[in-house]
């Protein structure tokens, strides 16, 4: 059983969310890896202390080095543009990433989207599915979606 995690990959550690992921996991004493597409852009915007691990979430057979070792995944990624590319990147990478971890229990905290029941909207569509997977593997934390808020007017 997994008490508190020491290593934490964090997926998509160069986005918005991703770079408050890392910043937080480091101030909590976190040894941070980084899975990232960019080396050269995660090294600008990372800090130092932060493993980067290059890889193509879309190639599974890449991804075994990024899993190694790690107590906890968070994923932040995600994909604007098509819909090929969000299925590629938010449901195929998150099974891609399980896949690679070949049956060791770890924690997960999935970021997903506010609106992921809404029928016919293909990226809501991928971001569930990609809940759903990581529910039915049965791992410690499931998928979290950002909940609206209104800012106090004081």
């Amino acid at each position: 059983m997994i008490d508190r995690p020491s290593t934490v990959l964090i997926v998509g550690a160069t986005g918005s969310i991703g770079r408050h992921a890392v910043a937080d996991a480091l101030r909590q004493g976190y040894a941070v890896r980084a899975l990232v597409r960019d080396h050269a852009r995660a090294a600008r915007l990372l800090p130092e202390s932060v493993e980067l691990v290059s890889r193509d979430l879309t190639r599974p057979e890449t991804l075994g080095p990024a899993v190694d070792g790690v107590d906890a995944i968070v994923f932040t990624h995600g994909s604007t543009t098509s819909e090929r590319d969000v299925r590629d990147n938010d449901y195929t990478g998150v099974a891609n990433v399980l896949k690679a971890l070949g049956g060791r229990r770890t924690r997960i905290a999935l970021m997903t989207a506010i609106g992921t029941a809404r029928p016919g909207v293909a990226y809501a569509q991928w971001k569930l599915r990609s809940e759903r997977l990581t529910r039915r593997r049965r791992y410690r934390q499931g998928p979290n979606r950002p909940r609206p808020h209104r800012q106090s007017s004081q």
